[in-house]
């Protein structure tokens, strides 16, 4: 179970003087993150609340493949159910998921095709007070699909361990800071919405 608040925000400068100057912060890693999201030409997955991804990172020289759930937003925190692995190569491979993943996309993994790709920048910082772990990740690229682009301007705060009630105070703080709005739609919903 993933749980993350996301905020789009107006500046990315303002946002990383905003977090340099956090207590219990630490910038841990930039890397660029290439995303081709999959789908049936018929958008099973899609209809099926879902998104299925694969990603490199390009720090870590590593691809990853990820199934996501819509899920829901209880109190300003989106919870989705999420499985993420790493696979060898650019290329889903269903047995590395898994069972209960492997059995949802089952019915569709022989039909499933590239639609759309999201590629940004991602400045990670963690934060760490007592068992409170987050992750804050900026994100500066775009959502694309043939010509069409949507811009990705965002801060994401994502829940490692510890109070979910501290996750939203901490972000409420970003958001009156920053001057940021909640983000509602996935990068994956922005992605479909082009389509």
């Amino acid at each position: 179970m993933e749980f993350e608040i996301s905020l789009a925000v107006p500046s990315l400068p303002a946002a990383h003087a905003w977090l340099a100057a956090q207590a219990h912060t630490t910038f841990t890693r930039q890397t660029q993150l290439l995303n081709i999201y999959l789908d049936t030409p018929q958008l099973n997955l899609k209809n099926a609340k879902a998104a299925l991804r694969l990603r490199f990172d390009t720090e870590q020289q590593t691809w990853l493949q990820t199934l996501k759930t819509a899920g829901q937003i209880i109190d300003g925190v989106h919870a989705r159910d999420e499985w993420e692995c790493v696979v060898p190569t650019q290329q889903i491979n269903l047995s590395l998921f898994a069972t209960d993943a492997q059995a949802f996309l089952a019915p569709y993994i022989d039909a499933i095709v590239p639609l759309f790709r999201t590629d940004f920048t991602r400045h990670i910082y963690d934060y760490r007070l007592a068992d409170a772990h987050f992750e804050w990740a900026l994100d500066d690229g775009e959502v694309r699909f043939m010509d069409k682009h949507a811009v990705i301007r965002e801060l994401e705060l994502e829940y490692k361990s510890g109070d979910l009630n501290a996750m939203r105070e901490l972000a409420n703080d970003a958001q009156t800071a920053l001057d940021a709005a909640p983000q509602l739609l996935s990068k994956a919903a922005r992605g479909y919405g082009l389509l």
